[in-house]
């Protein structure tokens, strides 16, 4: 069976097929783990998914140590580890989404509005849109204005499998899932460079 965990937003989601919760993000070196565990034994979980995005640089090495230490201990579990950009790339290649994108990046004020077409960002302040009808918009909690939500992207989990829900429609991503390769090893990866001074 296999478990899928997002790790983008001040909460960190956690789900498989017959559990889903949410972890914030100060209390995951102490609550993921244990209900992972668990999880893992009660449902034979043998991989998990892991979907990755920029997000706060501890939590993203903790979340990466909690996994590598479940496979140091359970070594029959595996993981395949994918960012938010790819399934994002990958449902435009699809006509799923749009041609562009606004993508929360971890800061307060600042996107990136992601093109699809030349696979290039530019900064923009996260209010910069007046009409969204032509952008796929990052579905992270209470972060963008409220005219923005009928373009957002959500991810969800049905039957095993993960989709996408771009206005009222659901794509499924397993396509993209099952081509990554399985993981004994999670490595933190940022995407963006820590702004320090």
């Amino acid at each position: 069976m296999r478990a899928c965990i997002l790790l983008w937003y001040d909460n960190i989601y956690y789900s498989d097929d017959s559990d889903r919760q949410a972890f914030p993000r100060n209390a995951a070196d102490k609550e993921l783990a244990p209900t992972l565990i668990q999880s893992i034994q009660k449902h034979h979980i043998t991989e998990i998914v892991v979907i990755t995005w920029p997000w706060w640089f501890t939590n993203l090495r903790v979340w990466s140590l909690v996994c590598n230490l479940l496979a140091q201990y359970m070594p029959d579990i595996s993981f395949r580890v994918v960012s938010k950009l790819d399934c994002y790339i990958w449902a435009h290649t699809q006509g799923y989404i749009p041609d562009h994108a606004l993508l929360y990046i971890g800061q307060k004020k600042t996107v990136w509005d992601y093109d699809f077409i030349k696979q290039s960002h530019t900064l923009q302040p996260k209010e910069s849109l007046a009409d969204c009808t032509g952008y796929a918009i990052d579905a992270v909690d209470d972060y963008f204005p409220d005219h923005y939500e009928k373009s957002f992207v959500r991810f969800v989990r049905k039957d095993q499998k993960l989709s996408l829900v771009y206005r009222d429609t659901t794509y499924t991503i397993e396509p993209l899932i099952t081509a990554q390769k399985s993981l004994q090893v999670v490595q933190p990866s940022y995407y963006i460079k820590p702004i320090i001074g």
